[in-house]
């Protein structure tokens, strides 16, 4: 059985990735960049 601290450590894990990702799709979206294999292999 999952802790309840162990459950929320994943709910804030996947957030902070959802985060991040949003954050570099929005940067190369602004600046007129493809999204490129590399981008998509750090993310």
């Amino acid at each position: 059985m999952i802790s309840h601290v162990q459950l929320l450590e994943a709910i804030l894990r996947m957030v902070a990735a959802v985060l991040v990702g949003c954050i570099v799709g929005l940067d190369r979206n602004l600046h007129g960049k493809p999204t490129g294999v590399k981008t998509l292999i750090c993310i």
